[in-house]
């Protein structure tokens, strides 16, 4: 899994990347993260360390295939957007 607690960002490529290769991902709570990956990542409380530990052991004894299947293809779909996005030089509404 792809954990990424940061206070910092949108630091979007690195999830992007996870997700497009279907690795589950771990990302901070805030509402820009919400906000652009909803229901495809878990998220952590960076106020409150547990929430990781939490988060790490849901992972655990789940079907990691099954998860990387359904991230993937979600990652994917994101990852053609960003980069259609960038082929019309829209860049900046990637960011």
């Amino acid at each position: 899994a792809l954990v990424m607690p940061t206070y910092f960002g949108p630091t979007n490529i690195p999830p992007i990347e996870a997700l497009s290769a279907g690795c589950p991902v771990i990302y901070s709570d805030f509402p820009s993260f919400r906000e652009e990956f909803n229901g495809m990542v878990e998220f952590i409380d960076l106020k409150t360390p547990e929430s990781l530990v939490k988060k790490i052991e849901l992972l655990l004894p789940v079907n990691l295939n099954k998860i990387a299947m359904l991230k993937k293809k979600h990652g994917r779909e994101l990852l053609l957007e960003k980069l259609n996005l960038m082929i019309e030089g829209r860049i900046d509404e990637i960011f």
